[in-house]
């Protein structure tokens, strides 16, 4: 009797158990007003642009650029805003974009046209 006991109570632990780690699973069609974007994205790259001073010199800025491509596969549209910052190995956070001269974005639009011409 006492083993039955000891094999019943090993069972409704192990049950418990298993109903603890339990995790939410997503829903194979979404509801009304949901919406999922597929991301893709490449290695962070950089480049190096000369931007003019105000002494009439230039000097030589490197930046690090990301391409996300999203995908709305949703009957409706999505607003999607992404924000981006940069953390150092000093936790100095620096938000992107901040300070960025319209001349390093053509750059980056000019390296890479073949792929995305409509960045």
């Amino acid at each position: 009797m006492k083993t039955l006991f000891l094999g019943t109570a090993c069972l409704l632990t192990v049950l418990a158990a298993g109903l603890c780690l339990a995790y939410p699973t997503p829903a194979i069609v979404p509801a009304p007003q949901e919406w999922t974007l597929d991301v893709l994205y490449g290695q962070p790259k950089q480049i190096t642009v000369e931007i003019p001073t105000k002494n009439r010199g230039r000097v030589k800025g490197r930046f690090w650029y990301i391409i996300l491509t999203l995908t709305n596969n949703a009957d409706s549209d999505a607003d999607f805003y992404p924000v981006c910052d940069l953390m150092t190995d000093t936790f100095k956070i620096t938000p992107a974009g901040k300070n960025i001269r319209k001349l390093v974005f053509d750059k980056i639009k000019l390296l890479n046209q073949g792929s995305y011409p409509f960045l």
